[in-house]
């Protein structure tokens, strides 16, 4: 009888790994990664009210061109949970008082730390509200 878990693998003698094409993937990827939502917010299409920790499943990529001291900067991209608008983060770690875009407006003086949300590609806004 074989064993269960196998341990080895078989390669034949005439095999060679350098005959492997390498992947090649592209620089502007997208994962997507599970994410909380970092402050409320207030969706103006449709009202739905994001509140903060909201779980959302994102797509990630790094921003090309932009680095902090060697740090890759990313940007993130989620859904309004009732009529699917789209909303983009951007990681910015150099602004200490990190804020939203000029169509959108914070009601509250807090810091929203090193997310700074921007537009979106269809010109959908959010709004966005104190905890």
């Amino acid at each position: 009888m074989s064993e269960r878990k196998v341990l080895n693998k078989y390669y034949p003698p005439d095999f060679d790994p350098s005959k492997i094409p390498k992947l090649k993937l592209p620089k502007d990827r997208q994962y997507v990664v599970r994410l909380m939502a970092p402050f409320n917010m207030r969706c103006k299409t449709c009202g739905e009210y994001i509140y903060k920790g909201k779980k959302f499943n994102a797509r990630k990529e790094t921003v090309q061109n932009e680095v902090y001291l060697g740090l890759p900067i990313f940007r993130f991209y989620i859904k309004c949970t009732r009529c699917l608008a789209e909303i983009t983060f951007k990681v910015d770690e150099t602004a200490s008082q990190a804020g939203p875009s000029p169509p959108a407006h914070l009601k509250s003086g807090r810091a929203l730390g090193f997310l700074t949300p921007i537009l979106s590609m269809q010109g959908i806004s959010f709004q966005f509200i104190p905890d």
